[in-house]
């Protein structure tokens, strides 16, 4: 029954029954003209003063932004009112491009960006006081040679030796592979790390999502969780293998250590198999996050190949302390273009609640059906909310977009400020996502959108 009444809330609205450009909350309209890929984090935070700030780059010349501004937005929710800046003009019109963004003392923001690949710079500015919309208030740029051509930025201010934080940021760049490069002085300056995974000679790489454990006693993780694959699923039969870094060491999903941070020798392999790939079943990470007591949950995409017939799916995955609980979460419809076979509109999990998610597919999600919009009589990708009671073996579905006028891509749930998540208190979810027209990663006129929800706090 559960089942069959997602279904049919799906095709209800997909039928006409509902509104046209159906929205479940208010649409923000948080950044005209921005986009973004999902190998680089964070892209949206919740700042105190709910200020929900997100970085992006520009897909179009148009609605105030030339085409590959590298930009971040600060929208005020009480006042519905946002202001963008512009840390780097014209960068390139790539996805790859948007800005990861990382909280400081004294109410700064760090920023960090690169190309996509084109050059070995990763660059960054810090916002010099509580005010990231004020252009005014971010410092220069600065860059470092990453040793290596440079692609997407994972930032985490996490404890370090001898009580001292320290910020990482695991990007692609020497041998095309994940490395690091560290801070020990919070944006001032940053060094080369080391190779963080290796694979390959120069051109298969590992595709890496990265989420930071729970805060300990000084609000500082200890540890940045991470699953990764071998390559690019139309290269390799990838699997998901997931891991920790803590202490210096790289471990296993138990804890034990691995490798050390920094061993060029690192393979995915030699971490925790989450999902045994091959080629008629090959995955790509999507997203990880890590609950209270510090066990990871991690969503991916599998594209299935059987008898001839090539499908997509999401799957969602669990540490039980012991093993990964691996369980298909959803159809994820067709790729969002013919070059990029293993491009879906992605999963975002809610780093509050690991029970929650929502997913962009243009299939019905339990069924596969195909999604037609009423509004225009073409599919396009829509937005549903998941819920699971039963730690991912089932799920329901609620749409959250339908009979769009256009796609609903690459959705995200920032983390909301803990002072409003009190425990057994209600709380706020903010979903932001990419809504427009997407033809390919350097061809696409998308805004960035959200809506708030008020829920209430799951029970432990």
């Amino acid at each position: 029954m559960r089942l069959l009444v997602s279904v049919l809330s799906a095709v209800a609205l997909s039928a006409g029954a509902g509104p046209l450009d159906f929205v479940d909350g208010t649409l923000l309209t948080l950044k005209a003209n921005g986009g973004w890929s999902w190998f680089s984090d964070d892209r949206a935070l919740v700042l105190p003063g709910d200020r929900l700030v997100t970085g992006s780059v520009a897909g179009v010349t148009a609605r105030g932004s030339t085409a590959g501004d590298c930009q971040v937005t600060a929208f005020d929710l009480a006042k519905g009112t946002g202001a963008a800046v512009t840390l780097h003009a014209a960068l390139e019109r790539d996805d790859h491009d948007y800005p990861a963004l990382l909280p400081l003392p004294g109410g700064r923001l760090l920023a960090v960006y690169q190309k996509h690949g084109t050059d070995r710079l990763v660059r960054w500015r810090v916002a010099a006081n509580d005010a990231p919309g004020d252009p005014a208030a971010w410092s220069p740029e600065r860059t470092i040679d990453a040793g290596g051509r440079a692609t997407y930025a994972n930032l985490f201010r996490v404890a370090g030796s001898g009580g001292k934080p320290r910020i990482y940021d695991f990007h692609r760049g020497a041998n095309f592979n994940p490395n690091f490069l560290v801070c020990d002085d919070d944006g001032a300056t940053f060094a080369y790390g080391g190779r963080f995974l290796t694979q390959g000679t120069g051109r298969t790489r590992p595709y890496v999502r990265y989420a930071a454990g729970p805060a300990g006693a000084d609000g500082l993780p200890d540890a940045v969780h991470f699953i990764a694959t071998e390559g690019h699923p139309r290269d390799v039969g990838n699997s998901i293998y997931a891991g920790v870094v803590r202490a210096g060491k790289v471990c296993g999903s138990d804890g034990k250590p691995v490798a050390a941070l920094g061993d060029a020798a690192l393979a995915p392999a030699a971490l925790t198999r989450v999902f045994a790939g091959d080629a008629d079943r090959r995955a790509w990470s999507t997203d990880i996050e890590v609950d209270a007591a510090g066990r990871p949950y991690a969503a991916f995409s599998v594209r299935h190949i059987e008898a001839g017939r090539t499908t997509l799916w999401f799957y969602y995955a669990r540490w039980t302390g012991d093993a990964w609980a691996v369980h298909r979460l959803a159809h994820a419809g067709s790729a969002l273009y013919a070059a990029e076979n293993d491009y879906t509109g992605l999963v975002a999990l809610d780093p509050h609640d690991p029970d929650f998610c929502v997913l962009s597919t243009n299939a019905d999600p339990a069924s596969g059906r195909p999604l037609v919009s009423a509004a225009d009589g073409k599919p396009h990708h829509e937005l549903f909310t998941a819920r699971t009671a039963d730690r991912g073996r089932t799920w329901t579905f609620v749409p959250l977009t339908a009979d769009s006028r256009a796609d609903n891509l690459r959705p995200v749930i920032p983390r909301w400020p803990p002072a409003a998540n009190a425990a057994g208190a209600e709380r706020r979810r903010a979903i932001v996502w990419m809504r427009g027209t997407y033809r390919t990663y350097a061809d696409y006129d998308t805004d960035l959108v959200a809506v708030v929800q008020r829920v209430a706090a799951p029970r432990r």
